[in-house]
């Protein structure tokens, strides 16, 4: 007896390139190679199956960026301070995972207008004030944090701080113009500006109330006028300005 027998066995075989896995017959590869499978064809038969694997790999990076008011990165533009995620194409065409770390300095040019003075609210920086009517124009000598113009006119203060400047609105101003010897109804304050001795003379008004406040408005010092003259001893506070009312009446004092 003679018997045929007809053997159905095949093979086949692909080449894969992939981004950092690849899940071929149920099976998860993360490295490059060549690997086979056996599985029954349509026959019943061995159909032996060859894989060639190429792995590429995604990459990341990271970067800490300090800026002022603002950071521009991968065509985006950032105003607050956080962590920021982008993913582009690398060289082998997968994932690049960036990371950004973003602290941005935001500097406060916010001004109080106290009596006929500028008081920028951010402590412990540069200050630079600046006449807006003039095109901006650098103030000489007008570097500390609260400004008193001598003229009427337009101001804005420049600030820097964490190496970071930026410059206020504008704030118009009239300039109050000082004697030295100022007059409120029926009382004469002098000197002014003075080292820090003020002499309230008072008129035909006696035990008339007094309240002397800073230019933040604390109050410093109050009392009654209840004698011909009073003495307003400021020697021991800071140089400034204060301001002395009088029967509802303002009186600016200057201590220098």
């Amino acid at each position: 007896m003679i018997l045929n027998l007809a053997i159905h066995n095949n093979s086949s075989s692909q080449t894969i390139t992939a981004c950092d896995q690849y899940n071929w017959n149920g099976m998860v590869y993360s490295t490059s190679g060549t690997y086979y499978d056996t599985i029954p064809n349509a026959a019943g038969c061995d159909s032996v199956m060859k894989l060639i694997l190429s792995i590429k790999n995604s990459t990341s990076s990271s970067q800490t960026t300090s800026a002022c008011k603002s950071y521009s990165w991968n065509g985006s533009t950032y105003t607050q301070s956080g962590t920021y995620y982008d993913t582009i194409p690398n060289t082998a065409g997968c994932d690049s995972i960036m990371t950004l770390s973003l602290n941005l300095n935001k500097v406060d040019t916010s001004v109080s207008v106290v009596g006929n003075s500028l008081i920028a609210h951010t402590n412990g920086a540069k200050y630079q004030w600046l006449n807006c009517g003039m095109n901006y124009q650098v103030i000489s000598g007008a570097t500390n944090q609260k400004f008193t113009p001598s003229a009427t006119g337009n101001y804005a203060v420049e600030i820097t701080e964490s190496n970071c400047i930026d410059t206020s609105a504008c704030y118009d101003m009239i300039a109050m113009e000082l004697d030295n010897q100022m007059v409120v109804h029926n009382f004469d304050v002098y000197p002014n500006p003075t080292s820090g001795l003020f002499t309230i003379e008072r008129g035909a008004i006696q035990n008339t109330h007094y309240q002397l406040t800073s230019i933040l408005g604390k109050c410093i010092l109050e009392g009654m006028l209840s004698s011909e003259k009073t003495i307003i001893d400021l020697r021991d506070y800071e140089n400034g300005i204060y301001f002395l009312c009088i029967n509802g009446e303002t009186i600016k004092l200057i201590k220098h």
